[in-house]
């Protein structure tokens, strides 16, 4: 497991982070061989819309394995699985996770465990919640705390917030003109609030100053060593950077940003944290879900399937076939593995369903003057985990896979759409790319200064088609796109550990 070292100027991840370095100081002030695990908290909840059901499923990981592995279905700790017509109610919550809670508190006095590098050994471990990345919801339903679209309802601090018009009705803004009256959350201010609530005698009206800051009640996780009420919920680039972006007011989310700086001081890079990783591996797997009946024990049971299946792929005696098979049985539709395959085992890149394309095409026409041997085309190509496909103008779906930036021959970073993937008698896989020549980039003038966004930018498609062959190791990063019209409008979040 990874270990910082003692350079306090660096913050590559969260065990790197200033609450994980001020735990080890600490802790190891009276044993300093003392080993000491933190773990990071998810709770969100996923509806099945053909069973008419909403799941709730809290997890966690354990910060010190490595980024590359931390998040694999055998590394998640399922804590809780709820079902119900309807997210599940504050106070109910709260009994929910109790159990988990005691749970934790006990892993805190320390446990034994047998690393495979210890010949048989075992050796005492501690372990820590520290963190919780979770959207605006689920903060609010784990915390106790207003929802996100009333007052008093930022996790991170105790801004009011003030109703603002909007259109036929209203909104709820977070303008932090000064920091008067405005204090960060904390253990010790909870605790104030808590003294409070327990002496309201009567029920608050929406526009009243509110003592307790927006706390409804009690939240358990104020029973752990290290949890504290106001660091720990970290600011996640799913729900609060990205979405945050194309907010047209300073909502919760927009406000959000302002504690950003503190959360990446606090924990390191936040897509070390964000919920992109919680939700494609928790969403793969209640896709699993075949029947009605025995929802949350069919969901237990795949997940020790998972676990335990997935546990036996790194042995080097296991079958190449059954490791393809396994994948295939528990990736989500995003990342599924293709039944027809051509491998090529080093580079983990694979191509499946064939496409049938007309003599006189405009890419049959590409290939008769560029490739002189045979080829094979296909729809779908993996390289890793990612699905790349062939674009489809006539789709009417909301995700594509078809739109990528990639490196050309000279080096130079170009977009494009896939028109077709080609394995040919090498079984090496190369893309053919119907080009966009991007001229116009987001930009504005603040002061006497043109600030360009090289993030957000908007082009037509070349006509007559302006097509390139590429190797698909030259692709960099899926692509964001919508189209008005003729238009294109593309968009890459700046974030090349997740996909766009």
């Amino acid at each position: 497991m990874n270990e910082p070292d003692g350079d306090r100027s660096r913050v590559r991840d969260v065990q790197e982070g200033e609450v994980r370095r001020n735990i080890i100081d600490q802790e190891r002030k009276n044993d300093p061989t003392k080993r000491i695990i933190t773990f990071t908290l998810n709770s969100d909840g996923i509806f099945l819309k053909k069973f008419s059901r909403s799941v709730w499923i809290s997890c966690m990981v354990i910060n010190e394995l490595p980024r590359s592995v931390r998040y694999d279905s055998n590394n998640i700790i399922l804590c809780s699985v709820t079902m119900g017509g309807t997210k599940p109610k504050k106070q109910h919550f709260q009994s929910i996770i109790v159990d988990w809670v005691q749970e934790l508190r006990q892993l805190e006095f320390g446990f034994y465990i047998s690393p495979p590098n210890f010949n048989g050994n075992f050796t005492k471990v501690h372990a820590y919640l520290i963190a919780a990345t979770l959207d605006k919801p689920a903060q609010a339903l784990l915390l106790n705390l207003n929802e996100p679209t009333g007052y008093y309802s930022c996790v991170k601090c105790t801004i009011q917030g003030k109703s603002v018009k909007v259109g036929g009705g209203s909104t709820r803004v977070f303008v932090q003109r000064s920091h008067r009256n405005i204090q960060r959350r904390c253990n010790a201010l909870y605790d104030v609030h808590m003294m409070r609530l327990s002496q309201r005698k009567k029920k608050l009206k929406s526009n009243d100053i509110d003592p307790a800051c927006g706390h409804r009640g009690p939240c358990v996780l104020r029973q752990l060593s290290y949890f504290d009420m106001g660091l720990a919920f970290v600011i996640d680039s799913l729900h609060n950077v990205y979405s945050g972006t194309f907010e047209k007011y300073v909502t919760s989310v927009v406000h959000s940003m302002v504690h950003l700086p503190q959360s990446v001081k606090d924990f390191g890079p936040v897509h070390h944290y964000s919920t992109f990783n919680f939700e494609s591996v928790v969403g793969s797997i209640v896709q699993s879900v075949n029947g009605p009946n025995l929802i949350v024990a069919e969901l237990i049971n795949n997940i020790r399937l998972v676990q335990c299946a997935t546990a036996k792929l790194n042995t080097t005696s296991f079958s190449t076939d059954l490791i393809l098979f396994v994948h295939r049985l528990f990736a989500s539709k995003r990342q599924a593995l293709p039944k027809q395959t051509v491998s090529n085992e080093n580079n983990f890149i694979r191509a499946a369903r064939k496409l049938k394309l007309s003599d006189d095409h405009v890419v049959m026409t590409h290939l008769q003057s560029t490739q002189h041997m045979k080829f094979t085309l296909y729809e779908t190509c993996w390289k890793k985990s990612v699905q790349f496909t062939v674009y489809d103008p006539s789709s009417t779906t909301q995700t594509s896979d078809s739109c990528i930036l990639f490196r050309n021959l000279q080096s130079e970073m170009n977009c494009g759409f896939i028109v077709a993937i080609i394995s040919n008698s090498q079984q090496k896989i190369k893309l053919i790319i119907h080009q966009v020549h991007i001229d116009q980039h987001d930009a504005f003038t603040l002061g006497n200064k043109h600030i360009v966004n090289p993030f957000v930018f908007w082009r037509r498609l070349t006509h007559p088609p302006g097509l390139v062959t590429i190797n698909i190791e030259d692709i960099i990063v899926k692509i964001a796109y919508s189209k008005v019209k003729n238009i294109f409008h593309f968009y890459q979040y700046p974030n090349n550990v997740e996909s766009t």
